[in-house]
């Protein structure tokens, strides 16, 4: 008989140190070269943060608390990037690392928590050297030491900001869950790897990873920060189109073992449905219409292969009010069944002075999408979305 399982998929958390509750979002409320500041009403509380800025510790701590209330015992918890604020000193970004890191493992100090590096993780956004066992690497590696169970997947990570967490589930199923440094493949990576074909070996890594699960009878959760496909901000593709190809070659044929793919970045709240039939380099393209990543071949017939989910943040310095998600999952068949997403009104915060979380949705019940939420059924939905208005 299978169980219901659940796991936290968190993001963008943006932990801002330097915050001062009456500089402007100019500088992301931070006090960085540049800041301006402003007069607000002595009723305000500005201690979880403000619109347009990333927060103070006390959104942080507050998000993790309310975690605990959620859910005090999950079976894991994935955070797919960005822990440190933008345009942030590089000491401070590792110490705003550090402090989400010791954060949660203090809160849930029996949860396999698996942690995936965003463009603001790095000395600059988006820089990265692309040299194996970079210091950058090894310094978040020595942050996130604890969470590595082995040391293979310590010198993994160190090697190239990737790696692989084998989970144990109640039901007796094993998962593997792939943490992939996606930030390698944007448009915006300092230095540009557009002459790499295989930018510090991650997706011949990433291959023998697939391989391995199918033949250990594994299912797989791939995470991520940021997500291939197009930006629904502007017309323009988040990865180069190369690494694009590259990356749904390896994993388009593996999708009987890849049960959903998991993402950030946007800080809005996002799926993606992946289409397949030719697969060779160049037979398709990717289109971002509706919410909805499609590959097409080139006879533009799609056909429904994989899902993505994309957290929305935690920060709200897009304007977005904060975030939590629990994800609830079939302990012996490994698929997501459903999601539920709550969220802080950040303006009664600011107004009241305390801050209360709410649930806003299940995808289940406010879809009417049946378990399991496979990419079948998000397709299904996806299209449903684009159907004709009455």
């Amino acid at each position: 008989m299978s169980t219901t399982g659940s796991f936290f998929h968190i993001s963008d958390f943006h932990l801002n140190p330097l915050y001062v509750q009456n500089v402007t979002p100019a500088t992301y409320c931070a006090t960085t070269p540049g800041y301006q500041t402003y007069n607000y009403s002595d009723s305000f509380n500005l201690g979880y943060g403000q619109y347009g800025c990333d927060p103070p510790f006390g959104l942080i701590q507050a998000a993790v608390n309310e975690m605990k209330v959620i859910n005090a015992n999950p079976d894991f918890i994935v955070f797919t990037g960005d822990m440190a604020g933008h345009s942030m000193p590089p000491e401070v970004t590792l110490s705003a690392i550090d402090n989400v890191t010791q954060t949660i493992i203090q809160s849930f100090p029996k949860t396999p928590f698996i942690p995936t590096i965003g463009n603001n993780d790095l000395p600059q956004d988006y820089f990265l050297s692309v040299v194996p066992n970079a210091p950058w690497l090894k310094k978040l590696a020595e942050i996130w030491s604890p969470l590595f169970p082995s040391s293979t997947q310590k010198s993994s990570f160190t090697y190239g900001g990737y790696y692989s967490h084998d989970l144990a589930i109640n039901g007796g199923s094993s998962l593997k869950v792939i943490a992939l440094n996606t930030v390698l493949y944007s448009i915006k990576h300092d230095p540009n790897t557009t002459s790499i074909t295989d930018p510090l070996g991650q997706f011949s890594w990433l291959s023998s990873q697939l391989s391995e699960a199918r033949a250990n009878h594994q299912k797989v959760y791939i995470t991520g920060h940021i997500p291939p496909g197009s930006s629904p901000y502007k017309d323009e593709e988040f990865w180069f189109q190369p690494y694009v190809s590259q990356y749904f070659n390896i994993t388009v044929p593996y999708s009987d073992v890849i049960e959903i793919c998991l993402f950030g970045h946007l800080h809005r709240d996002d799926f993606r449905v992946v289409y397949n039939s030719s697969v060779e380099d160049g037979a398709f393209s990717i289109e971002v219409e509706g919410g909805v990543a499609v590959v097409f071949n080139e006879d533009d017939k799609p056909v429904p292969v994989s899902a993505m989910l994309l957290s929305p943040s935690l920060s709200p310095v897009s304007d977005t009010n904060p975030t939590i998600r629990l994800v609830f999952y079939d302990q012996s068949h490994l698929g997501v069944l459903d999601y539920y997403q709550y969220y802080a009104d950040l303006f009664k915060a600011i107004t009241k002075g305390s801050i209360e979380w709410s649930l806003e949705y299940s995808f289940d019940k406010s879809y009417g999408v049946s378990p399991p939420l496979s990419f079948l059924l998000v397709s299904t939905f996806a299209l449903w979305l684009k159907r004709p208005l009455p």
